[in-house]
């Protein structure tokens, strides 16, 4: 039976050779996880899947396949995809991963497969790398509490348990440290991280922007909500587009927060005004994924 330690340490290199292998720049967050599966030559469909995250298929004769659960959070979406590509890469036969519950803090036994696959997916969707430049964005050199380590999953494009789990791998955080934040739920992070009313979700997710994302790109999702702070306390003016809405903040608050509303498809540019001057930074509104990549649909 492969012990995590070991399953990490594999998982590690086998993350950095395909990363080389699918033509992913580390650099760049998110790691586009979903390119890197069709340039692995698998078959991409999201489909409602009640009491399962995911499904590899590699059945012989056919083309190997990936079916995600689209009821599940955009993020759980993207590392149950690292998680399926890393039995891919693991050439593994045809799995369902239902019971397994890799962004949460329960932990049933795991075959050795499967620690192999969710130690691929973590090393492939959280190198070092790109955790530094989102960080950079952030403005710090590492988490310093859990709405830190928070704001970094949303760039990352990942849980916020996983993305915390996987933090001592990549030296941003001592285990102590990330056993305490785990425990802390993150719709508790999103009610402080929150400058207008609770919305009717927290399933949603909270952005919290500085003029540190001046031509920053990021996708966003329908009922997420962005906080726009201002360096010194002054609220900030934002013009925003078609596809988010300017919300009222508590009368106490320097931010300015805006949410996102449908899928209106293309990337649209928000300007800032503050006291550090003009910023913008672009966004796109991702709705729910359904049916096969549309880049293996012909015609």
């Amino acid at each position: 039976m492969t012990t995590w330690a070991e399953a990490n340490g594999v998982g590690m290199l086998a993350a950095a050779q395909a990363h080389g292998d699918y033509g992913i720049d580390t650099a760049i967050w998110p790691i586009d996880i979903y390119g890197a599966i069709y340039t692995a030559g698998v078959v991409t469909m999201w489909q409602q899947m009640p009491r399962q995250f995911g499904a590899y298929l590699n059945d012989q004769g056919s083309r190997p396949g990936i079916l995600i659960n689209n009821g599940l959070p955009h993020a759980a979406q993207r590392q149950t995809a690292g998680h399926e590509l890393g039995h891919h890469w693991w050439k593994h036969g045809t799995r369902e991963d239902g019971n397994l519950d890799p962004a949460g803090d329960r932990r049933p036994p795991w075959p050795s497969e499967e620690k192999l696959a969710e130690s691929f997916a973590a090393w492939f969707l959280m190198p070092r790398k790109a955790a530094m430049a989102a960080l950079d964005h952030l403005g710090i050199k590492e988490p310093r509490s859990p709405a830190d380590a928070y704001q970094l999953s949303l760039l990352l494009g990942t849980p916020y348990r996983a993305t915390v789990r996987h933090l001592p791998n990549i030296r941003l955080a001592h285990s102590a440290k990330a056993t305490d934040w785990i425990k802390v739920p993150p719709n508790v992070i999103k009610d402080r991280l929150d400058q207008a009313d609770a919305p009717v979700s927290r399933t949603p997710d909270v952005w919290v922007l500085s003029p540190r994302f001046d031509g920053a790109q990021f996708t966003v999702h329908p009922g997420d909500r962005i906080v726009i702070n201002s360096p010194e306390g002054s609220r900030p003016s934002v013009t925003c587009p078609e596809a988010l809405t300017a919300l009222p903040v508590r009368s106490t608050s320097h931010a300015t927060e805006i949410e996102a509303g449908e899928d209106l498809g293309g990337w649209s540019h928000v300007q800032v005004a503050d006291v550090s001057g003009h910023w913008e930074f672009a966004v796109q509104v991702e709705g729910q994924r359904s049916g096969i990549d549309s880049r293996w649909v012909v015609g």
